[in-house]
């Protein structure tokens, strides 16, 4: 290679000047980057950030006409601690967004996102006439800070205005909102009014506070809420809480939802009684799905909670392909034997992946005991399996130990990790 090309750039109203390596000035070639093809600067105008953008596009006229192009501004990344970004975003481009992501920032305790920053967003975004938004993420709005004459009911009427306007989404995720059921059943209503038939994928996670209807009038809240869940003819992934996963939802997704593919349930609280869900239930979403396949992710709110009786939570008949399990540090190695036998019985020819974390250590011989359970599970791909381990001399023979268990039982797995390591494949 030659030396480094050294590029120099200025632009003089209309006068561009020529650039190129040192090696091609001797060759007599030269660069003219005013003459790069319109739709190649487009291409590359998506890359850059919109800082970078906007000083490119002052570079020359044939530089800004592409920084104009509707392309660039169809996707907007931002984050609740910077909302002016977003907020002139929406003013100036607003009506060209199709996908839009928030994301949550560090916290910052003096200066935190604030519901007047969104509630400014979302008003821009209605005001410039946006109606075609394809993709909507809000995760964690809870983070949102009640500072000044805006408060939460505002943004949620807000929120459902821009919703109702909307006739073509396709993804929408509101999870960790921690909203109440009212609230919640307004959302998903004004989504329902044009996009019951568009909406594919939708993330509800933590996304109201449920509690058990005390009287007749909460008791209409929660079967609207219901009602408006289950209004989603096309849906294909859903992602919700196991507190709201109760049989009433299940029968009424079955006769809703035929084309759903991928149930995410999120079990994160440990403080409220396992209901838990009925067998028939289960079996009727999978006549009305039979190509369902549920994920179940299982773990304590806090390190020391008790164990949440997972042979509740886990009901025979549910089509579960994938189960993330953390045991936390009060289960006893009786409750764990328990749990994983119940698993090999009830999910033997639908369990095809399992990760397991254990928040207490074992004994050397009951790894391989543990292990045996699964024996069973003929559609076994994978197992991810974290101990604790006090010296590397204890996960040596943990493994040895899960590998005899393999041997032993003829395990057919295609690959298994103990703490991120591979032990076989």
């Amino acid at each position: 290679m030659a030396t480094h090309a050294r590029v120099k750039r200025a632009a003089l109203g209309d006068r561009v000047v020529k650039v190129g390596s040192t090696r091609n000035k001797k060759r007599g070639i030269t660069c003219d980057w005013s003459k790069v093809p319109y739709h190649i600067m487009v291409h590359v105008f998506q890359y850059l950030r919109d800082g970078d953008r906007f000083r490119a596009a002052q570079t020359c006229k044939a530089w800004l006409q592409p920084f104009s192009h509707p392309a660039l501004f169809r996707t907007g990344q931002f984050q609740y601690g910077s909302m002016h970004r977003a907020i002139t975003f929406a003013r100036v481009k607003g009506k060209l967004l199709r996908h839009i992501y928030f994301k949550a920032s560090r916290p910052n305790f003096d200066f935190p996102p604030t519901i007047r920053g969104m509630y400014q967003f979302l008003s821009n975004l209605i005001n410039s006439g946006n109606n075609q938004l394809i993709t909507l993420n809000l995760a964690s709005m809870r983070r949102l800070s009640f500072r000044g004459i805006y408060t939460l009911p505002m943004l949620v009427e807000l929120l459902a205005i821009l919703l109702a306007n909307q006739t073509h989404l396709r993804e929408l995720d509101l999870s960790h909102a921690s909203l109440i059921v009212k609230q919640g059943s307004q959302i998903l209503e004004a989504v329902a009014k044009n996009c019951s038939q568009t909406l594919q994928r939708l993330d509800i996670t933590s996304f109201i506070d449920y509690g058990e209807p005390e009287d007749d009038e909460e008791e209409t809240i929660w079967t609207n809420f219901v009602s408006a869940l289950c209004s989603f003819k096309n849906l294909s992934d859903l992602e919700l809480s196991y507190e709201v996963l109760l049989d009433d939802v299940l029968r009424a997704l079955a006769g809703s939802s035929k084309s759903l593919q991928n149930l995410k349930v999120y079990n994160n609280n440990y403080d409220t009684a396992v209901r838990g869900t009925t067998p028939e239930a289960w079996q009727r979403l999978t006549s009305a799905c039979p190509g369902l396949k549920v994920e179940m992710f299982v773990r304590p709110r806090f390190e020391y909670h008790v164990d949440p009786a997972l042979c509740a939570i886990l009901t025979p008949s549910t089509p579960l392909h994938n189960l993330h399990w953390h045991s936390g540090a009060m289960i006893s190695l009786d409750n764990m034997k328990l749990c994983f036998q119940h698993i090999a019985i009830h999910f033997q020819s639908t369990l095809h992946h399992i990760c397991f974390k254990s928040g207490v250590r074992l004994a050397r011989g009951d790894v391989g005991e543990l292990f045996e359970s699964l024996h069973e599970c003929s559609h076994l791909e994978t197992v991810s399996i974290n101990l604790k381990c006090d010296f590397s001399i204890d996960e040596e023979f943990y493994r040895s130990c899960i590998k005899e268990a393999v041997d032993k039982h003829h395990i057919t797995c295609s690959k298994i990790t103990l703490n991120g390591r591979t032990v076989s494949s």
